[in-house]
Order: structure tokens, then sequence, then C-alpha cells
């Protein structure tokens, strides 16, 4: 965290280089790279679509201002159902929790774990089709 502004400008300016060279811009991040993400895009001032891995509380504000999907596990110990409920859920939009899954996208055993990957890929397929 302490490095955190340092992150989003460099992140900033590495994005800003390239950017032009594209027609779609997506942006997936997980945990505290939300809100690098977030930060990111408000400077950027384009369309970015956001895949939000296991974001954390203060992402709320930026799924709530973008288009994007935020995919959680029910046994996160960093965001749960609670702050899921806070964001505005649309056609732009989407929540989807894995059950079992921690903040990590894992379980507590290796069967539980390739389940979950298995439904991260799926997850990622259509989000990314879209």
């Amino acid at each position: 965290m302490n490095e955190l502004q340092r992150v989003i400008e460099d992140s900033y300016e590495s994005v800003q280089r390239i950017i032009s060279k594209y027609n779609q811009v997506v942006f997936i991040s997980k945990s505290i790279g939300t809100i690098v993400a977030g930060e990111v895009h408000e400077q950027l001032e384009i369309p970015v679509k956001h895949l939000f891995l296991t974001p954390i509380k203060d992402t709320i504000h930026y799924v709530n201002k973008f288009n994007g999907l935020v995919v959680y596990g029910t046994k996160d110990e960093v965001f749960n159902h609670v702050l899921a409920n806070q964001i505005n859920i649309d056609k732009v939009r989407e929540v989807i929790e894995i059950p079992n899954a921690s903040h990590s996208l894992e379980a507590p055993s290796v069967e539980e774990s390739i389940e979950i990957l298995s439904k991260l890929v799926k997850i990622y397929v259509n989000f990314l089709n879209k």
C-alpha cells in the first residue's frame, strides 16, 4: 500500500504509451490491483472493460463507475457478499460469486481448486468474447 501511488503512476505511463494502438481496452486486475486499474482508467478517460478479480473494499467506487465483471469467492476474507451487495448490478456490471473460493480464488483441496480454475476459465472466455 505504501507504494500504491507510484504503481498507479507507472502503470498509467506504461499504458498511455501504447494505448493508441488498440481499438478495445480490457483491464484484468486482482485484489489491490483493482484499485490500480480503476485509477488508471480514470486518468485515461477512454472506454475500458474491467474484470475485477477478488477486489477490495476501496474498489467498489470504481466498479460502480465503470463497466465490468467482479469475481470473488464465498471464503474470501477481504471481499464478501456484504461488499458485493454495494455494487450496482445492471447490464454493464455483473458480480459472480465462486463457492468455497478464497481471496486467492483457491480452495482447501487441490480437487476443489481445479474445479474453481475450470469455472474461472469459462468466466474469462465468456467475458472476453462479449
